[in-house]
């Protein structure tokens, strides 16, 4: 199983005991910083609450209304850049959102899922994104101060788990994740993954290369999908 078919499944089991927010970073651009992801986040636990529990009577949302202003600007406006507002807004709506749910047992506590948490990150000589240093002190206050809000982030790199500062200043979730590591994919799943990405790009693997790309990604979904892009590239480049 790789892990956006684990996230799915944890979705599916949580829907309708706790108030989840699910959002990819792949949805962001890395010139807007994490900006967006605010207003996503509160979105996306505002679209959950509407399909679980209709009857529900939500307060308005500061970044809602904010990203609703930004929208009715004329056309070709595009938002840019991180603002530290953004961050105390997020807590400020977080906490309403938190507080509509009446009194809330611990069980009932928000739930944020990030995927692809990874491109927020500074890799080689690549900056990290505009404002993910706050937006991670967000997280760890939102969970430990405020006591609202429970996150998980996905990735393929433990980096922010286990560098102590970024740049000059402190990461906040520098050992404060517990990291759970993906099993390897089964044999006959990692098969149906590579044939169902190939037939997708109009692709068939003969039995032979097939197997090497199994054995050679090692049950790992992110190292065979990049084998199986390369193998196609180095194919159509003959």
């Amino acid at each position: 199983m790789g892990k956006t078919s684990l996230i799915q499944r944890l979705q599916g089991r949580l829907a309708g005991r706790r108030p989840i927010a699910f959002v990819d970073t792949q949805g962001t651009a890395r010139q807007q910083g994490v900006g967006p992801l605010y207003p996503a986040i509160v979105a996306a636990f505002v679209n959950h609450l509407g399909r679980t529990r209709p009857d529900l009577v939500l307060p308005e949302f500061q970044l809602l209304r904010e990203r609703n202003q930004v929208f009715q600007k004329k056309p070709g406006f595009t938002q840019t850049g991180f603002s530290p507002a953004d961050a105390e807004s997020f807590l400020h709506d977080l906490d309403a959102l938190h507080a509509a749910l009446g009194q809330p047992g611990e069980k009932e506590r928000l739930l944020l899922i990030v995927d692809e948490v990874d491109r927020l990150l500074p890799s080689g000589e690549t900056p990290g994104y505009e404002g993910f240093i706050a937006f991670f002190g967000q997280l760890r206050a939102a969970n430990q101060q405020a006591r609202l809000l429970d996150f998980l982030v996905v990735g393929v790199d433990p980096a922010l788990n286990r560098i102590e500062r970024w740049q000059d200043h402190d990461n906040e979730l520098y050992r404060a994740l517990r990291e759970v590591w993906m099993p390897p994919m089964a044999l006959d799943d990692a098969r149906e993954m590579v044939e169902s990405l190939g037939s997708q790009m109009g692709v068939r693997y003969e039995e032979e290369a097939l197997q090497s790309l199994i054995q050679a990604g090692g049950g790992q979904p992110f190292v065979t999908r990049q084998m199986c892009s390369r193998a196609v590239e180095d194919r159509l480049g003959e």
